[in-house]
Formats: C-alpha cells, structure tokens, sequence
C-alpha cells in the first residue's frame, strides 16, 4: 500500500501562471489607486468656508458662508447683535466653476496660519475646505490672502458681501 500524499501536485507551469495572475492583479490595483483616486483632485470638495472676524469692533464682527452643491449658508453675528442666518440656493455649475478654480494640493500645502491674523484688530480672514478624507482650514490676515487662493478669493468675497442682506 502506497502511503497517502495529502499535498496537492502543482506543475510548475500551472504555479508560474497564477503567481503571474497575481502580480499582474496587484500590478492594477495599483495603477488604479495612483490614477483613478486622486486625493489632490478638487472635484472631490464638499464644501468651502469662507470667513472673517474681527476681534474688536460693534456691529456683525464675524461673518462665514458655507458654500456646498446645495447653497450657500451665510452667518453674520457680533457680541453686540443677534445672529442673522441666512440660505441662498446656488445653481449646481456655480459651486463646479469654483471648486475648480482650487488647486487643493497647493492650498493642503499652505501653513494653517498665515501672518498675525487679527492682530491689533486688524482682521483675520479664513477658508476651510472639506473632502470626503480631509478638512483644511487656513486663516491669514484680513485682506492679505496667500497667493494660493488668490484665482477663487474674488469669488468667495463676493458671496460673503452678499450676507449684508441677510436680514
């Protein structure tokens, strides 16, 4: 009587093909990962914030829009004032024209903070912009934004100036 083999018999051929197979597969997940999925892609923006504040001052000091597919939120308050909130519908191409107007690898590269933002009252200005992954949030000296933001800075202002109607 033979003894029993209990190891499964592989010819090399068959062992070279599925070795194969799998560095091939692996080879595609990872060209899949480095190009289909992009984390610097600005397409994938949920939202920007937009804001300023003023430490010292009487009236609306802090005023932020939240900007998303849906609309945009606007917030204006003061210590001295009651909080105005507000919603604007936007049209969906408006909300694609600006995130593609970011270059979000260069703003995630940008220093949280930027000079002395607010510092003797001179006002501090900020943009927070969210993924799916990730929030970054960076805050710089009212009217001295980074050359980063500079191409979609107009835009957001614009927005902002808006909530003077918010009533």
């Amino acid at each position: 009587m033979e003894p029993l083999n209990l190891r499964p018999s592989y010819s090399s051929a068959s062992f070279a093909g599925k070795f194969q197979k799998r560095i091939l597969s692996a080879l595609w997940l990872a060209i899949l990962l480095l190009t289909g999925c992009n984390k610097d892609d600005s397409s994938n923006i949920i939202y920007i914030e937009y804001g300023t504040s003023f430490g010292n001052c009487v009236g609306y000091c802090r005023k932020i829009c939240d900007i998303t597919i849906d609309g945009v939120d606007y917030t204006k308050s003061g210590a001295t004032v009651e909080t105005r909130k507000c919603f604007q519908p936007i049209v969906y191409t408006d909300f694609e024209v600006l995130i593609g107007m970011v270059d979000l690898k260069a703003f995630t590269h940008l220093d949280d903070r930027i000079g002395c933002p607010d510092c003797a009252d001179g006002g501090a200005e900020w943009i927070r912009i969210g993924t799916p992954s990730s929030v970054k949030e960076v805050i710089y000296e009212y009217g001295k934004e980074p050359d980063a933001v500079k191409p979609y800075i107009g835009i957001l202002r614009d927005y902002l100036k808006s909530i003077e109607n918010c009533k």
